[in-house]
């Protein structure tokens, strides 16, 4: 594979492989860690909330690497950025391993910078190895074919290990990973530098280069002004963010100067230089459109894999999952655990009696049996409650059933970072079975709980409903003589249970084997390296037939093609009757499928049209522009992604995705004839 290229490119391969590991490995995850509880290791995140920070560090990921990329290109030179990029990546990796909302916008931070110092920079010095060396400039763009490659490999194995790992041990040893693969990646780096460093020159400076000050001053300070006032303006003007959250916002206000900015490129370009800088502007235009769909696949896709799809695996392949440990576990029965134990996510071994017909379960360490008529009496009563229009508000609804015989009793309420919602005082004042209650739920507990006595005298209901009751609730039980009968960690059947008919769940000390939510990321680079060949392959034997289509023209495809995959997912919405019974696999397997097509038809195409049209007075700056794109791409995929349970009929979700995707075809397809014209002049000027 590596015959008639450079010995440094067997180095770069396996430098940005182990790279690529650790980033998709964390961005594999990053979501289901995001909304995980607490009790099970995880942030505890709305889900909305995660698509923000989500939809927030892709796109900041993407931006960086354009100052990395000046500061590698005018003052430190490529190998020390790509060596502080590693060391920062995977200190930011390791710091998330380690629980704590402090510690995780830290550890964010420094892998958004430690990518913006690697990204660019191990990419340029392929490049380099290939320039310099008059023997190998023949074979560069199959240098890259399998440069590319190593980036997919990386991508592909990852989430295999990141499902182990936290199946087994947890997240932290997931993120964990993540860094020591960004170190393995900088000691092979440092072990064939003897290879690498003949292309490590800092290209000479041009008087029309622009100074690192000056690009600050005209395009960071602005954006970072109007970053600010994006944040506190609509706070103070309207009493809250304009479109959803402070940092969408501010971002969106941050890309204002920074439009402006190319906008004015442009407008002082010469008119030779004109054409060629408004066609990129416009190829950006439709990029952005392009990555706020194609990167839904981290959130509100993941989301799909995790709630709605039919992960259930058995057989040979169940068999393999669980000697790899690559499946979840899901169970659907509701335990009492002592107080010590409340947060725990896996169940506890517990003895089970019976009380007058209904089925209680005792920790024998906590309770002793003769206390049994004295404690909380759990039955479960699970059903699917369908909202009134039909939507996926289906939630699961269970109830709690008090023993009251000769006792009086105070239910708390608590969230899952313990904090007190609310009490539900219980009297039994003439020990005769004749029970009253007094309700103290804040009124949000009040919309999800709702309180009657049950046939039998002896039992107080508590039913949790409504479409905002969290997966987990906790509740501790007082006698009002104020002794602690321990705490009832009360989860719901899993969230994957809400879509399965009740009749279908497997016995109450039974569970599901469940393939790992992860793995569906290693669809997409799975068909990059089976698709690739097949599509270079196809370009090749139109160009021998003189058929191939211009650049522009294989972005006009992409975009198409990008819209026929947000079809399959309307179609997987309806075919699942809008998320209420299991949506196959296979939809999504077809989904990435077809939208890998698009990216590659569109991707390599939008950079070679960059290093075509690009004049060599603003090279760079084009190239930044190219990011730029990415990055705003990518947090309009966040925007987007936050939607997600604004809208009941998923299909419109969907829509938007696809409205989106046929606007930037027809784009292109308007601007069609002008770039074609605009290529072709251009490069045969130059």
């Amino acid at each position: 594979m590596f015959k008639n290229h450079p010995r440094g490119l067997t180095i770069l391969f396996f430098t940005e492989m182990w790279e690529r590991f650790g980033f998709y490995l964390m961005l594999g995850i990053f979501t289901l860690y995001m909304i995980d509880p607490t009790s099970n290791g995880g942030m505890g995140f709305s889900f909305a909330q995660s698509a923000d920070i989500y939809g927030t560090y892709i796109a900041l990921v993407y931006l960086t690497p354009f100052l990395g990329g000046l500061l590698a290109d005018r003052v430190l030179g490529y190998r020390k950025a790509i060596t502080i990029g590693g060391l920062l990546m995977a200190a930011g990796y390791i710091g998330l391993s380690f629980h704590g909302e402090m510690i995780f916008y830290i550890s964010l931070l420094l892998v958004i910078l430690g990518n913006g110092f690697f990204k660019p920079n191990i990419s340029t010095l392929v490049g380099k190895l290939y320039d310099n060396n008059p023997n190998y400039k023949p074979y560069k763009d199959s240098g890259f074919n399998i440069f590319y490659m190593g980036i997919n490999i990386g991508a592909f194995v990852c989430n295999f290990i990141a499902a182990f790992l936290r199946n087994q041990y947890g997240w932290g040893y997931a993120f964990a990973a993540a860094g020591i693969g960004m170190l393995l990646g900088l000691i092979w780096f440092w072990s064939g530098q003897k290879h690498v460093k003949e292309a490590d020159v800092m290209s000479p400076k041009r008087k029309e280069d622009m100074h690192i000050g000056k690009l600050s001053a005209v395009i960071f300070l602005p954006a970072g002004i109007a970053g600010l006032i994006g944040w506190f303006l609509p706070e103070m003007l309207f009493g809250g963010p304009l479109l959803g959250n402070n940092s969408t916002d501010a971002f969106l206000f941050a890309a204002i100067p920074i439009v402006f900015f190319y906008g004015s490129v442009w407008f002082k370009s010469s008119k030779e230089e004109k054409q060629p800088i408004g066609a990129l502007l416009a190829v950006f235009g439709v990029v952005i459109i392009f990555w706020a769909i194609f990167h839904q696949n981290g959130s509100a896709l993941t989301l799909w894999a995790e709630r709605y799809t039919d992960r259930e695996v058995s057989g040979v392949v169940g068999d393999v999952s669980s000697t790899l440990y690559l499946h979840q576990e899901v169970y659907t029965s509701h335990v009492l655990v002592p107080q010590e134990k409340s947060f725990q996510s896996k169940p506890i071994k517990l003895n089970e009696v019976e009380e007058n017909g209904f089925s209680a379960v005792v920790d024998s360490n906590t309770i002793s049996q003769q206390d049994i008529k004295y404690i909380p009496i759990v039955e479960r009563d699970t059903s699917i409650k369908t909202s009134s229009n039909g939507s996926l508000g289906e939630i699961n609804t269970s109830e709690v059933l008090i023993g009251s015989t000769n006792d009086s009793y105070k239910i708390n309420f608590f969230d899952e970072k313990e904090n007190l919602l609310g009490n539900i005082y219980i009297y039994d004042e003439n020990f005769d079975g004749d029970i009253s209650w007094k309700n103290e739920l804040n009124d949000e507990l009040q919309n999800m709980v709702a309180i009657y006595e049950s046939v039998n005298p002896y039992f107080i209901v508590i039913k949790f409903q409504g479409e905002n009751f969290d997966e987990r609730l906790f509740i501790s039980i007082n006698k009002m003589n104020g002794t602690d009968n321990g705490r009832i960690r009360y989860d719901l059947p899993a969230l994957y249970y809400s879509n399965i008919s009740p009749d279908k769940w497997p016995p109450e000390d039974k569970s599901l084997k469940l393939l790992s939510t992860e793995i569906f990321q290693s669809i997409n680079p799975f068909w990059v390296v089976v698709l690739t060949p097949l599509i270079v392959a196809f370009w090749g034997m139109l160009r021998r037939k003189k058929k191939e289509p211009s650049t522009p023209t294989k972005i006009f495809f992409g975009m198409l093609i990008t819209a026929a995959s947000t079809i399959v997912m309307m179609l997987a919405v309806t075919a699942s009757e809008n998320g209420l019974i299991k949506s196959p696999a296979f939809w999504l397997v077809g989904t990435y499928a077809i939208i890998t097509i698009g990216e590659l038809c569109l991707s390599p195409m939008g950079l070679s049209l960059v290093s075509k049209l690009s004049p060599k007075r603003v090279a760079g700056l084009m190239m930044g522009g190219w990011f730029l794109s990415t990055s705003i791409g990518n947090k309009l995929s966040g925007v987007i992604s936050g939607l997600w349970e604004q809208i009941d009929n998923k299909v419109f979700f969907f829509v938007i995705n696809l409205a989106g995707a046929l606007l930037g075809a027809i784009l292109i397809l308007i601007l069609l004839k002008w770039l074609n014209r605009v290529i072709k002049e251009y490069s045969e000027s130059k």
